[in-house]
């Protein structure tokens, strides 16, 4: 696909965002009907009511730039549905599959915060104030979600995975304490996050290096 004009190319990009969005809240019912839990049946409800909002502020965007309202099919977010519907299921541990389920979540919400950011960027060179405006919003929205998913993760694998026989003789060391892994986990595993968590410290690298024994 060529584009003649960055103009061009920030109008496919919100398209793209558009599409993706739209992907997103179709598969939603689908989503909450398959994980059967009230923790993701809550964050995924919240969820689809701000990617409502998403919505209409793309369609605001692509106003702005006096473009129609359609929308680019996302490839890569229909990849990510079609993983997401397969996660979190199977004969093995439910709190181990809520885990990866989590995990499944907290990528889909990288995938958006690339592809707004990207436009964000662009919207900004081109000096589009009130597009830069709306998406960082929705930047906002998206930070929020994914830390709702990765809180959800931590809280599933600290209550059943290391019950398990591998991490038996992890959880009865007295150092690092499991209640101290949330917050080595957040910085180990959220680049997103880097500007709200310290970097880890020597403490950190040396529980993370247990944990992955």
């Amino acid at each position: 696909m060529t584009f003649q004009t960055p103009r061009d190319l920030l109008g496919h990009q919100l398209r793209t965002l558009y599409g993706a969005e739209l992907q997103l809240l179709a598969a939603m019912p689908c989503l909450i009907e398959t994980v059967r839990d009230l923790r993701f049946a809550n964050a995924l409800a919240e969820h689809r009511l701000a990617s409502e909002g998403h919505v209409t502020r793309l369609e605001t965007c692509l106003a702005v730039l006096k473009m129609p309202l359609a929308c680019d099919i996302s490839h890569g977010m229909s990849g990510l549905l079609v993983e997401m519907q397969g996660s979190g299921v199977g004969n093995g541990s439910r709190r181990l599959g809520h885990y990866e389920l989590a995990g499944r979540f907290q990528l889909l919400e990288r995938f958006e915060l690339a592809l707004y950011a990207n436009a964000c960027t662009l919207a900004r060179a081109l000096d589009e104030l009130l597009i830069v405006h709306l998406l960082d919003h929705t930047m906002d929205d998206e930070r929020r979600a994914e830390a709702v998913w990765l809180d959800i993760a931590l809280e599933d694998l600290g209550s059943d995975a290391f019950l398990s026989p591998r991490f038996g003789d992890i959880a009865s060391a007295p150092t690092p304490r499991l209640a101290e892994w949330g917050g080595v986990a957040r910085r180990a595993v959220s680049p997103v996050m880097h500007d709200l968590v310290p970097p880890l410290s020597r403490q950190d690298i040396t529980a993370v290096s247990l944990i992955s024994r």
